[in-house]
């Protein structure tokens, strides 16, 4: 996910995701009994994607009881003209009346209607005001990005067919989309990520135009049938941003298409039919609950809820991972490159190693799983979605982790050697302590490197801590050892120093070479000065 450049993103699968709630209710001023009861009855039998949603409102608001409706009628006949708009013939069992509930757009359901509901549960005429009226609350809904459907009925007979103007208004809901501000959101962070999403769909060019222009999405479309084999050109795919009237191989072919040019695709997808574009993918995502065994064996991530948002979490989480990666290995490698050179350095010249294999095992132990669990854990931050997403053929160890490598072993190696060979002799100490001393060193230049590696800030975790004696390779730094003590504070400031150096190339440091200044605690005997201000570049 980290290297994630594009996503495919199927409608289906995207608008399942995404469930509307009623936002308003319009009638003529209050509603009778008769009223909601057309209301609930309407909408209970229509089939549609909001229909969860509206059926919920109704249970909310009305107390419309699901099963109480289905006894009290019987649906004789259903009719789908379009997504949203649908008839349905029901007929009471009381009174074996039949009547023909319509729900559909406002607008388009409005012209069918001739007469409406008023305050009083009446049915009365619907003059030209009335309808100027109704055609004024549509378009201010429309303008508040509310989705307007109408509900209408009319009573009829099995075999009548009624007119297109004699249906009865019932009422006008105004349907928002949950989440339309956090898909919004989703769309631009991902491509200030510069990660690309693209729309495809079944339906038709204006009809997907319309809902990417409605979540910020680009709208340069390209439709197959007009388009054919071309678009698997490559100065086509790279310009596509939506893409109606695709087929499932169409789908496929476009995935294809974008990984022969270099892209990593994650194909984001919920039917049957996008099984092989989720095989296909370099990550295949299913969204909902209601996919089957088939496509949820061709994906690597199922998201059983949310919004477009989970795209940029699971990218964010992504680009984390790979992050913290290449921290713990930075923090390894240089643990194995400067350990394995003072050793064989030591051994060459002296016959013996300062440190024996018990420590060195140990310091890889605390380092490897204390301090990797803090580095392989960190959480991500909001800053990993300002950069590029990361090459698939970028190296694992990147050339600003071999510097840092380097010279942070460079510096390592040198000062502990250079210590083994003249510092019994400048400190006027015996062998042991001198070990002792370096090991410490080795120690607390691992711990120093983990700091520089962590992007955590650490600033109230050092500010808290108490200037008091520090017991280094299990001997205490007393009054008779001062100097050992003052010898480490040097060799602290000097890494430090030279840590800060290393990140001053000609580009700005990754994210794996943040810098923390922390300086050794003098000993508890020795003459104490207030630390300086540590800070993290």
């Amino acid at each position: 996910m980290g290297s994630v450049t594009v996503f495919c993103i199927d409608k289906t699968s995207w608008l399942t995701m995404n469930p509307l709630e009623v936002d308003e209710c319009w009638t003529d001023s209050a509603i009778p009994e008769q009223v909601k009861d057309a209301i609930c009855i309407g909408i209970s039998t229509s089939s549609s994607n909001d229909q969860e949603s509206l059926i919920s409102w109704c249970t909310r608001k009305f107390g419309m009881n699901m099963e109480s409706l289905k006894r009290s009628y019987t649906i004789s006949e259903m009719k789908e003209l379009s997504p949203g708009e649908n008839g349905v013939l029901v007929r009471e069992k009381e009174g074996n009346e039949t009547k023909k509930y319509w729900k559909g757009p406002a607008t388009k359901t409005l012209r069918m209607c001739s007469r409406y509901y008023n305050s009083e549960g009446e049915v009365v005429d619907m003059d030209t005001e009335k309808r100027s009226f109704f055609e004024n609350i549509i378009s201010e809904r429309q303008s508040k990005d509310l989705e307007t459907i109408a509900v209408a009925y009319n009573n009829t007979t099995q075999d009548e067919t009624p007119e297109d103007d004699s249906l009865i208004l019932i009422g006008l809901l105004g349907l928002k989309d949950k989440w339309l501000e956090e898909t919004i959101e989703a769309v631009k962070a991902c491509r200030n990520a510069g990660v690309t999403i693209i729309l495809v769909s079944e339906d038709s060019e204006s009809v997907i135009e319309d809902i990417a222009q409605k979540y910020g999405m680009p709208t340069c479309s390209v439709i197959l049938e007009h388009v054919g084999e071309t678009f698997r050109r490559k100065d086509v795919v790279n310009k596509i941003c939506v893409m109606g009237n695709s087929l499932p191989s169409d789908k496929l072919d476009l995935v294809r298409c974008l990984k022969e040019q270099g892209h990593v695709v994650a194909f984001v997808g919920v039917r049957t039919d996008d099984a092989p574009s989720l095989k296909e993918a370099d990550v295949g995502i299913v969204t909902g609950t209601g996919s089957c065994e088939l496509v949820n064996g061709s994906s690597e991530l199922i998201v059983l809820d949310g919004n477009l948002g989970f795209l940029v979490r699971i990218l964010k989480g992504g680009r984390c991972v790979y992050g913290n990666i290449h921290k713990y290995i930075q923090v390894e490698v240089t643990i194995a490159i400067s350990g394995l050179l003072i050793s064989t350095v030591s051994t060459i010249f002296f016959g013996y190693a300062p440190m024996s294999s018990i420590q060195m095992i140990w310091v890889n132990l605390v380092m490897a799983v204390l301090g990797g669990l803090a580095l392989l854990t960190e959480p991500p931050s909001e800053k990993l979605m300002e950069k590029p997403p990361t090459r698939p053929t970028e190296p694992l160890i990147t050339k600003s982790m071999w510097r840092n490598i380097i010279i942070q072993a460079s510096y390592q190696v040198s000062i502990l050697v250079a210590f083994h060979f003249k510092g019994r002799a400048i400190l006027n100490i015996d062998e042991d302590v001198s070990k002792a001393m370096i090991f410490s060193s080795f120690l607390l230049c691992q711990l120093s490197n983990q700091f520089n590696a962590s992007e955590q800030k650490l600033n109230s975790l050092v500010k808290g801590v108490p200037t008091e004696s520090v017991v280094l390779g299990g001997h205490s730094s007393d009054g008779g050892v001062a100097g050992d003590g003052a010898v480490n504070i040097i060799w602290g400031f000097i890494k430090v120093k030279l840590t800060r150096s290393s990140s001053l190339g000609g580009s700005e440091p990754p994210p794996s070479t943040s810098i923390l200044e922390l300086p050794l605690i003098p000993p508890e005997n020795s003459s104490s000065t207030a630390a300086p201000e540590n800070e993290i570049q």
